[in-house]
């Protein structure tokens, strides 16, 4: 697998094929990158930096990521990882939702934990905050 620079034509294909059905963008990005498999982008996420340490954490898979969850976990959580030393940060947050179980496995296998529920977060459906304190 490979990680590249975010286009708009990633986050498109994404949004077609998300598992989560693409709801759960958020409005900015300050970082994006896709996670590309034999030609095609599996996965897409970035960080929004609250503040100097402190970043909130998202990403959105494909059907096609979730056939190679192995690979997929592992390029992401090293990507995580390195993000987190070259950044320097010390709370990485992201959240999940509450009755997804993907979203549960994926941010456990990530290093997060959970913390609480924010209520109404995607509408009118509760999430999960998660973090990761280093």
């Amino acid at each position: 697998m490979e990680i590249k620079p975010t286009q708009s034509s990633d986050v498109e294909y994404i949004v077609k094929h998300s598992t989560s059905r693409g709801e759960d963008a958020p409005p900015e990005v300050h970082f994006a990158v896709t996670v590309w498999h034999e030609d095609t982008p599996i996965i897409v996420g970035g960080f929004w930096f609250l503040t100097k340490n402190t970043a909130w954490c998202w990403m959105d898979w494909t059907d096609k990521a979730t056939e190679h969850k192995i690979v997929a976990f592992r390029t992401v959580r090293e990507f995580i990882d390195e993000m987190i030393e070259k950044r320097d940060i010390k709370r990485l947050m992201a959240a999940g939702h509450t009755d997804f179980q993907e979203s549960i496995e994926t941010m456990k296998h990530l290093g997060f934990r959970k913390e609480s529920i924010m209520k109404n977060y995607f509408g009118d459906k509760d999430a999960y905050l998660y973090a990761r304190i280093m």
